[in-house]
C-alpha cells in the first residue's frame, strides 16, 4: 500500500478510484504511470485523466515493452474503472 504522505492530494484521489489496486493486474498499486508520458505531453502529463495507478511490476512491463503498446490497454482500463 503506498504511503499517501509521498503524494499529492490529487494524485491520492487517483489511487482512491483504484481503489489502491493496480489497474491492470489488481495488487496494490504503488506507482502513477502517464498514459501519453510527459515527453509528448508536456502541458498535461499530470492530469488525473492521463494517469494510471500500476503495481512495480506492471509498469516495469509496460516500459519494458514500450508504453506505446500500452496506450489503448490503459484507456480502456481507465475508462472501466470512471464507468464504475
Amino acid at each position: 500500500m503506498i504511503d499517501v504522505d509521498d503524494w499529492s492530494l490529487e494524485e491520492v484521489k487517483i489511487f482512491e478510484i483504484f481503489n489502491f489496486r493496480c489497474a491492470k493486474c489488481g495488487r496494490n498499486a504503488d506507482c502513477l504511470h502517464e498514459i501519453i508520458p510527459k515527453s509528448n505531453n508536456p502541458k498535461n502529463w499530470k492530469r488525473s485523466e492521463n494517469r494510471i495507478p500500476l503495481c512495480a511490476m506492471c509498469h516495469e512491463q509496460i516500459h519494458a515493452r514500450g508504453a506505446k503498446n500500452f496506450v489503448d490497454e490503459l484507456n480502456r482500463l481507465r475508462k472501466r474503472f470512471n464507468n464504475s
